[in-house]
């Protein structure tokens, strides 16, 4: 794309709380690491990453007064920005949550000229005070109009009128997020998925950067690291029936199939590494949903449901609007990074399976016993 260099780019950049080691040493996230190490903080001046929120504000440890600077950031330069994005989609979305309900309050502050007094971290008001030097009645008519409409569909486009595209991580657990993403864009805005990456290692980069969101493929990039495979059946689950698979039973990266899936296996100097208005409910439909989920588990799963009667039916529990992103605030809370946080597939925490039971609307159970039949012996 071209004029890139002729504006800013709003990133939501967030660092996550240090902790210490016993014996002193700091341990950080990964990107808490980089928005901390002297190759960002000193980076050479470029115009392709010139981003609309300052250091101080990136930095700040508090996520939810960093995000409150940075919305104000981007909304007091909404004419310059020309791209948008996070780390994933998650945090994107999150970001659109927080200004559908903070949205009057960020204008006050632009009409007034004067900072909210709910930022306290004093490297923040510090840094946000060019921003706010004078008030800004007619930015604060255009953004009222703007954000009291009945409807946010296509609202980033309409926020920011020069945005050329948004990036974030959409592909993997990101996909659950596209629909939505599309909605806030309106489609006008492409959505953009550059590469596929880990803690541990950079994987692949997206060739294509327009297409799909739903159609990226990536291209591994060999000098990463040392990548194998191992052979999935069907895409769903492990060719082999025990954990550890043995040497011989990984797959190079010369040595794939098209068409055939795998579990990418990641070998860096730490060791090797795997991956990791609403239409009226109908029960029949959820029910049905139950009974097809325990019917694509394995043998070993319908025999204990139906022969051993040592597993009960599965149940699907619908949550409230919401659920999802008061679990996020409370894991965030509990020293999450919001720049890294996905939502978990298994819950373990006592007080985030609190949570999710006291947001629940409705039970569904499976209406039978799963398909098994005894082998023959």
């Amino acid at each position: 794309m071209r004029g890139l260099s002729k504006g800013k780019a709003m990133y939501l950049l967030f660092v996550k709380a240090e902790a210490l080691t016993a014996s002193g040493i700091p341990v950080r996230s990964v990107l808490t690491s980089y928005y901390k190490s002297a190759h960002f903080l000193h980076r050479r001046h470029d115009l392709y990453n010139s981003y609309t929120s300052p250091e101080e504000v990136i930095l700040c440890p508090h996520s939810r007064q960093s995000m409150y600077c940075q919305l104000l950031c981007g909304l007091v330069e909404h004419q310059e920005v020309l791209r948008l994005g996070a780390v994933f989609a998650s945090a994107f979305l999150r970001f659109v949550s927080f200004l559908e309900q903070n949205w009057c309050d960020l204008v006050s502050d632009i009409r007034i000229g004067q900072f909210s007094s709910s930022i306290t971290n004093s490297a923040c008001r510090l840094a946000m005070q060019s921003f706010l030097a004078l008030p800004n009645p007619e930015l604060t008519y255009e953004l009222e109009m703007i954000c009291s409409s009945r409807s946010w569909k296509g609202i980033l486009g309409r926020l920011w009128p020069n945005v050329k595209y948004i990036e974030a991580v959409l592909t993997g657990t990101m996909a659950q997020y596209i629909p939505m993403l599309e909605f806030y864009s309106g489609g006008g805005v492409p959505s953009v998925c550059t590469m596929y990456a880990s803690s541990e290692s950079y994987f692949g980069v997206n060739l294509r950067l327009l297409c799909s969101p739903t159609d990226v493929s990536y291209t591994i990039l060999p000098n990463m690291a040392y990548f194998e495979f191992i052979p999935l059946e069907n895409g769903l689950k492990l060719a082999y029936n025990n954990d550890m698979v043995q040497n011989d039973k990984l797959v190079g990266l010369v040595d794939v199939k098209v068409g055939c899936f795998y579990e990418l296996v990641v070998t860096t100097f730490s060791g090797p590494l795997t991956k990791g208005p609403c239409a009226p409910l109908n029960p029949q439909l959820l029910e049905s949903c139950c009974i097809s989920v325990e019917e694509s588990l394995d043998s070993v799963y319908r025999r204990c449901r139906t022969h051993d009667k040592s597993v009960g039916p599965l149940e699907i529990r619908l949550v409230q609007d919401g659920a999802f992103d008061a679990l996020m605030d409370l894991l965030v809370s509990q020293d999450s990074s919001i720049n890294q946080y996905k939502t978990p597939r298994c819950i373990e925490s006592g007080l985030a399976l609190k949570l999710l039971n006291s947001k629940v609307i409705a039970c569904f159970f499976s209406p039978r016993d799963p398909e098994w039949t005894m082998p023959f012996e």
